[in-house]
């Protein structure tokens, strides 16, 4: 009743046969199975080994960052709790992985830090203001220079939005333009490097330019701009940011000649600057804007989280605390520059007047001879690819006296035909 059920011959006895099959290797898999968690338990136990081998000997490197920290406060990842009071082991958001919390000299390096704290950004800002002798300036600490003038660009400009700056300069204003879908217009300088602030209005105002770059001291040339003629083009074009890019601003012959001081009363006047080159600190990657607290929230939007690392921040400290100390090199390195002007224009050459740690120099009838004959000698200089010129950065008194001779040798070897009559770009 209910119908008869049929099945082919044989159909029965190959589904047992596979149901055997199935049985006999889930049986070997679980004999199996304790050998296969007990290998994977030794790898565990091995990692866990080494990560507390790297944990101790990263302890006596750690520990001498404790100095640069020693004003550094943690603060929670996204408003999350403060784990300084945390002293037991396991894990948590920051990554920690066991022991005493409390007592970890690495601490500082695997909490999350929400930018600068309260209290270690307080202090970054005051020390550059009293460094800078500026008052009532919002001064922002950042990452280098370059991120700052990313984050400009990516506040500022953007698809169907337009920079211009004026070359030779700084090739990464115009590299970064291009990688934030920025136009980017490449204006003209005049004689000797020169700009007027006629000039810059008239080609920016042909580019529609959004964003005007002005770079002072100058990256090749060292030649800066006086503040009036940057004032002059902030009047004008009060519809763009003027970006001063002052990475060289503390090699200036006259302190007057930045920018500074224009930004009380220019609010669309910005200045960056960096502690790699006056504070020798390029491997910290510090540097920071200058600018009214308008343009400072724009960048917060656009700025990612966590852009200062926690060694970034008390390095930039240290430094700061001691920025006496290390800018006395400074007025050393101009020392050696402005004789380096001095020695190179009594040896027939053309050098431009320089307010940055380097001197681009002319007259070579072949630059690129001269570069390797100095390097033979041991002497490497950067050649800038503008036709009959080197540049050369001042170093200290050895090694300035050694460029020096190696350079007279080669222009007095009347066979290497360095020189020429002619000077300037």
């Amino acid at each position: 009743m209910g119908g008869s059920q049929s099945t082919q011959p044989g159909t029965q006895g190959n589904l047992g046969n596979r149901v055997g099959q199935a049985a006999s290797a889930a049986g070997q898999a679980f004999a199996a199975a304790p050998g296969a968690i007990d290998r994977a338990a030794q790898t565990v136990t091995a990692i866990t080994q080494s990560a507390q081998g790297l944990h101790q000997a990263l302890g006596p490197a750690t520990n001498t960052l404790r100095l640069a920290m020693e004003n550094y406060k943690h603060g929670g990842a996204y408003g999350g709790c403060d784990c300084d009071g945390y002293t037991g082991g396991g894990y948590y958001d920051g990554g920690y992985f066991g022991g005493d919390a409390s007592a970890d000299p690495a601490k500082g390096l695997r909490e999350y830090e929400a930018s600068l704290s309260a209290k270690a950004k307080e202090d970054v800002i005051r020390r550059l203001a009293r460094a800078l002798s500026l008052a009532g300036i919002n001064v922002d600490p950042d990452g280098d220079l370059d991120e700052i003038i990313q984050q400009l660009f990516m506040a500022f400009g953007g698809r169907n939005r337009s920079a211009i700056g004026f070359v030779p300069s700084y090739s990464m204003h115009s590299n970064i333009a291009r990688s934030t879908q920025t136009a980017w217009v490449d204006g003209e300088r005049g004689s000797g490097f020169s700009l007027s602030a006629e000039s810059i209005v008239a080609q920016a105002t042909r580019a529609s330019a959004n964003l005007i770059f002005l770079t002072s001291p100058n990256n090749p040339t060292g030649t800066s701009l006086d503040p009036t003629i940057i004032q002059v083009v902030a009047a004008a074009m009060q519809s763009a940011l003027i970006v001063v890019d002052e990475a060289y601003g503390e090699f200036l012959r006259e302190r007057a000649k930045s920018a500074l001081g224009l930004l009380s009363q220019a609010k669309n006047v910005v200045v960056s600057r960096t502690m790699s080159k006056a504070f020798g600190l390029a491997g910290a990657r510090v540097g920071y804007l200058v600018a009214d607290d308008s343009v400072v929230s724009a960048i917060q939007l656009v700025r990612l989280p966590y852009h200062l690392g926690a060694h970034t921040q008390s390095i930039a400290l240290v430094a700061l605390r001691h920025a006496p100390l290390l800018l006395e090199n400074v007025e050393r390195i101009k020392e050696q520059r402005d004789r380096i002007v001095a020695e190179l224009t009594a040896m027939g050459l053309v050098p431009e007047p320089s307010d940055a740690n380097f001197v681009l120099f002319g007259g070579l009838s072949d630059g690129a001879k001269v570069w390797s004959a100095l390097v033979e000698r041991g002497v490497l200089v950067r050649d800038v690819g503008l036709a009959g010129m080197l540049r050369v950065t001042a170093g200290t008194l050895e090694e300035t006296t050694i460029f020096l001779d190696s350079l007279r040798a080669i222009i007095n070897d009347k066979s290497a035909n360095a020189t020429n009559s002619e000077s300037k770009g």
